[in-house]
Protein backbone atom coordinates (compact mmCIF):
# COMPACT_ATOMS: atom_id res chain seq x y z
CA UNK A 1 0.00 0.00 0.00
CA UNK A 2 2.65 2.42 1.22
CA UNK A 3 5.39 1.16 -1.46
CA UNK A 4 2.30 1.25 -4.12
CA UNK A 5 1.53 4.81 -3.50
CA UNK A 6 5.24 5.96 -3.42
CA UNK A 7 5.76 4.41 -6.94
CA UNK A 8 2.10 5.89 -8.11
CA UNK A 9 4.02 9.19 -7.47
CA UNK A 10 7.39 8.35 -8.97
CA UNK A 11 9.03 7.49 -5.81
CA UNK A 12 11.52 5.07 -4.31
CA UNK A 13 11.74 3.34 -1.39
CA UNK A 14 15.30 3.19 -0.69
CA UNK A 15 16.01 1.65 2.84
CA UNK A 16 12.85 0.23 4.84
CA UNK A 17 13.04 -0.78 8.91
CA UNK A 18 10.11 -2.91 9.77
CA UNK A 19 9.16 -3.35 13.65
CA UNK A 20 6.75 -5.87 15.33
CA UNK A 21 6.10 -4.91 18.96
CA UNK A 22 4.52 -8.34 20.55
CA UNK A 23 3.70 -6.92 23.62
CA UNK A 24 0.95 -4.38 22.42
CA UNK A 25 0.50 -6.06 18.56
CA UNK A 26 1.69 -2.63 16.79
CA UNK A 27 3.76 -2.72 13.60
CA UNK A 28 5.34 -0.04 12.75
CA UNK A 29 8.61 0.86 9.79
CA UNK A 30 10.78 2.93 8.97
CA UNK A 31 11.21 4.10 5.39
CA UNK A 32 13.53 6.44 4.27
CA UNK A 33 12.71 7.10 0.00
CA UNK A 34 13.19 9.86 -2.33
CA UNK A 35 10.95 11.53 -5.18
CA UNK A 36 11.41 13.66 -7.99
CA UNK A 37 9.96 16.55 -8.91
CA UNK A 38 9.96 20.25 -7.13
CA UNK A 39 7.51 21.60 -4.65
CA UNK A 40 6.46 21.08 -1.36
CA UNK A 41 7.39 17.01 -1.03
CA UNK A 42 6.43 16.69 2.68
CA UNK A 43 3.20 18.67 1.93
CA UNK A 44 1.70 16.63 -1.17
CA UNK A 45 2.78 13.35 0.54
CA UNK A 46 0.20 14.77 3.98
CA UNK A 47 -1.93 15.64 1.47
CA UNK A 48 -2.15 12.59 -0.69
CA UNK A 49 -1.70 9.67 1.83
CA UNK A 50 -3.54 10.85 4.59
CA UNK A 51 -7.06 9.22 2.86
CA UNK A 52 -5.35 5.58 2.71
CA UNK A 53 -3.49 6.25 6.02
CA UNK A 54 -7.07 6.89 7.75
CA UNK A 55 -8.85 4.07 5.67
CA UNK A 56 -6.49 1.83 7.26
CA UNK A 57 -6.03 3.30 11.02
CA UNK A 58 -2.56 4.15 10.35
CA UNK A 59 -0.72 6.46 12.31
CA UNK A 60 2.00 8.02 10.50
CA UNK A 61 4.29 11.06 9.89
CA UNK A 62 6.47 12.38 7.43
CA UNK A 63 9.74 13.85 8.12
CA UNK A 64 12.21 15.25 5.69
CA UNK A 65 15.53 13.98 6.01
CA UNK A 66 17.10 17.36 6.53
CA UNK A 67 14.59 17.84 9.97
CA UNK A 68 16.93 17.00 12.93
CA UNK A 69 15.95 14.37 15.44
CA UNK A 70 16.31 13.52 18.62
CA UNK A 71 18.07 10.62 20.01
CA UNK A 72 20.09 9.26 22.66
CA UNK A 73 23.55 7.26 22.45
CA UNK A 74 24.11 4.69 24.71
CA UNK A 75 27.27 2.92 25.09
CA UNK A 76 28.77 0.53 27.78
CA UNK A 77 32.02 1.43 29.86
CA UNK A 78 34.20 0.25 27.51
CA UNK A 79 35.78 2.41 24.90
CA UNK A 80 35.31 -0.07 21.82
CA UNK A 81 31.61 0.63 21.75
CA UNK A 82 31.93 4.34 21.47
CA UNK A 83 34.70 4.10 19.09
CA UNK A 84 32.80 1.74 16.68
CA UNK A 85 29.78 4.51 16.33
CA UNK A 86 32.03 7.15 15.60
CA UNK A 87 34.04 5.07 12.99
CA UNK A 88 31.01 3.93 11.56
CA UNK A 89 29.29 7.50 11.64
CA UNK A 90 32.88 9.01 9.59
CA UNK A 91 32.57 5.80 6.93
CA UNK A 92 29.01 7.07 6.21
CA UNK A 93 29.31 10.83 6.06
Amino acid sequence: MVAGYLAGKGGNILEAQPYNDRADGQFSCARRSVRGGGGSVIEDLKMGFEPIANASAMTWQPRSLSARRKVMLLVSKFDHCLGDYFTATKVEN
